[in-house]
């Protein structure tokens, strides 16, 4: 079992930030008379969030990348090439040059006519802020209920374990590190994976009562109405907990292996999802 499929609703990382300044090079001999370009359209959040690296979003790392680009006339970016990308190995490098379709430049004027530049600027990619984890308020099950509960939860595993399996071979990490990234992440399952398995059994019994746990275990869909997100989300206030716990662990088995540099908070002037000069 892993985080990313963890016992309860799936947490994924979203509305990271993106920011930095474009400069035009090589100017022009009257820069009176140059617009500086200014970006006319960016990534969104949701587009941010898909291209976070895999592994690097399970251990909630940020990242920063540096790149160059040739702005035509029309706009669009192209020739893009990466100056520097921190931390190294975990993929943001390729994940920065997927986004460039997404970005489109205001071109810059030369005595009124638009003209290409090269441009350097910054894609930042951070973690969401954790979310608050919201308390269990309604009664707890019994103890019966629960190893029920922690039976249907041991059927899944197989397919739990199918999914983990296909998540190890895309983690989006440099090829020479493969291995060992590996063998962090299922390190770190391993030393979650009991105190996972109950707290999903925990989650599963209280949101389920004996009729509808009896209908889950066998391919049947429960009866009643479903329960609020609200109810599900405090159902699952131990998973949730021990998902952030899990994410930390990565991050410092990882950072104690490979360099981790400090990713500092965006500029004042950055917008979420975005850009400004």
């Amino acid at each position: 079992m892993t985080m990313t499929h963890s016992r309860t609703a799936a947490l994924t990382v979203c509305a990271l930030l993106l920011a930095g300044a474009a400069s035009a090079q090589n100017a022009p001999q009257r820069p009176a008379m140059i617009t500086n370009p200014s970006w006319a359209s960016i990534p969104d959040a949701e587009t941010m969030a898909e291209a976070h690296p895999a592994f690097a979003s399970m251990a909630g790392l940020p990242g920063i990348v540096t790149l160059s680009c040739l702005a035509r006339s029309d706009g669009n970016l192209t020739g893009c090439t990466v100056l520097r990308a921190a931390p190294a190995g975990v993929g943001f490098d390729r994940a920065a040059l997927s986004l460039i379709p997404e970005f489109r430049i205001s071109p810059r004027t030369v005595n009124g006519a638009e003209v290409g530049a090269r441009v350097q600027f910054n894609i930042r990619f951070l973690p969401p802020e954790p979310k608050p984890i919201l308390p269990w308020t309604g009664a707890e099950p019994a103890a019966e209920h629960i190893r029920n509960a922690a039976a249907v939860v041991a059927q899944l595993e197989p397919d739990m374990a199918a999914d983990f399996e296909e998540e190890l071979r895309h983690l989006d990490v440099d090829t020479d590190r493969e291995d060992a990234v590996r063998a962090i992440v299922r390190q770190v399952d391993a030393e979650f994976a009991d105190r996972q398995k109950a707290a999903a059994a925990l989650g599963m019994a209280r949101l389920l009562n004996p009729s509808q746990l009896t209908a889950f275990a066998n391919g049947l869909p429960p009866s009643g109405p479903p329960p609020s997100e609200e109810t599900m989300t405090r159902a699952g206030d131990r998973a949730m907990a021990l998902d952030a716990e899990q994410s930390l662990r990565l991050k410092t088995l990882y950072c104690a292996r490979y360099e981790c540099p400090a990713i500092g908070p965006p500029p004042r002037d950055a917008v979420r999802g975005g850009l400004r000069n």
